[in-house]
């Protein structure tokens, strides 16, 4: 299904990319071919430890991987991780359960992440990264009075900062903006105190409210400095494209690492700005996006309905779209959802949406308004 799906995007699209070549993986025919150049942040992670290696020593590279992973974009890494995890899989030792579950969570293997999380919970109730993870499970998928809960459930005083950055953020979903931003200016003092992957959590909050709420603002300060962070430049790239600020989105991603969002977003760059390079792009994102060809993969239906966007096949984009809200509700997706709908006339799914956002109180005025206005000219 997946297969036919993602040809049919790709041989409607400008570029010469054919499903013949999809269908079959590439294989160097040189011994002293370079498959591939690492990227700078590349480290050596050992993935055969011992069923006997003691898991406090492979612990750290397991938690490095993780985090270079959601920095840096690089989906091997999650490979990486759960190759070391291997030997651990029976185990029921706390912090092996922990890191099995957050790397079940960068897979987007949220159910699994989920029953792994409580699981840690019913062994460690006050264990603070289990409660802000699940809190970050609930609110990339709408259930904002979940996530509150489960911020709420923190007791541990000596993570105050934390407990409040996770209840700003589930404010600024959930109706509370206003309240949402003074918070998060008032814990960006405190910025000093934080890791960089806390820094980061506080930056990417701000950041997807500013776009929001169109906060010129506080985008201004959020993306003051440069970021290496992969997460924090896609939300750059979305605040450049959705003010028309197409070659500054294009400067600032031409020479991001090639990973599937940032490729998305230097595609629609370049095709606003008729680029002469649109086409390479568009053909470099299907490489990428074979993976999912080969795993039948629907855990990324998300860049496979913005591709479809791109490319203009509005029907394919909406069926996986809807596909991608069973499991993700984040402001892209409820972008790509929005626009997916009103393009295809979806009068079904601009219901869907609505309700959604009247029920959640998520705030994003441009596109309440936008459902809104559509729904009235229909009836």
């Amino acid at each position: 299904m997946l297969r036919q799906v993602l040809c049919g995007l790709l041989l409607m699209s400008s570029h010469l990319w054919s499903c013949a070549v999809l269908a079959q993986p590439w294989q160097p025919t040189d011994p002293n071919q370079v498959v591939l150049s690492l990227p700078r942040y590349a480290q050596t992670y050992r993935v055969n430890p011992s069923p006997t290696t003691p898991f406090e020593q492979v612990a750290p590279q397991i938690s490095q991987a993780l985090q270079d992973a959601y920095v840096y974009g690089d989906p091997r890494l999650i490979g990486q991780a759960q190759a070391l995890l291997m030997p651990y899989q029976q185990s029921t030792q706390t912090d092996i359960l922990l890191l099995r579950a957050q790397a079940a969570q960068a897979d987007h293997a949220f159910d699994h992440a989920k029953q792994l999380f409580q699981q840690v919970l019913a062994q460690a109730p006050q264990q603070t990264q289990a409660q802000l993870s699940l809190a970050a499970l609930a609110v990339v998928q709408g259930q904002f009075a979940s996530a509150r809960q489960h911020c709420r459930d923190i007791q541990d005083l000596s993570v105050l900062v934390l407990k409040m950055i996770c209840e700003a953020q589930v404010d600024a979903v959930s109706g509370q903006s206003s309240k949402a931003k003074q918070t998060l200016l008032t814990l960006s003092t405190l910025r000093h105190t934080l890791s960089s992957d806390q820094a980061l959590w506080l930056d990417l909050i701000q950041a997807d409210l500013a776009i929001r709420t169109q906060d010129a603002a506080l985008a201004q300060r959020v993306f003051a400095e440069p970021s290496m962070s992969i997460p924090l430049l896609l939300l750059h790239a979305d605040w450049l494209l959705n003010r028309g600020q197409f070659a500054e989105a294009l400067k600032l991603l031409t020479n991001a690492p090639a990973q599937d969002g940032v490729l998305l977003r230097l595609a629609r760059a370049q095709l606003l700005l008729a680029h002469p390079d649109a086409a390479q792009t568009l053909a470099r994102l299907a490489k990428h996006q074979q993976q999912l060809l080969l795993r039948q993969d629907v855990g990324h239906a998300r860049e496979i309905a913005h591709m479809a966007l791109l490319l203009r096949q509005p029907q394919q984009a909406l069926q996986w779209a809807k596909i991608n809200w069973q499991h993700q509700r984040e402001t892209i997706d409820v972008v790509i959802y929005t626009t997916a709908a009103l393009r295809t006339s979806s009068i079904t799914d601009l219901h869907i949406l609505q309700a959604w956002l009247h029920q959640t109180g998520f705030v994003y005025p441009l596109i309440q308004q936008r459902i809104d206005q559509a729904l009235r000219v229909a009836s």
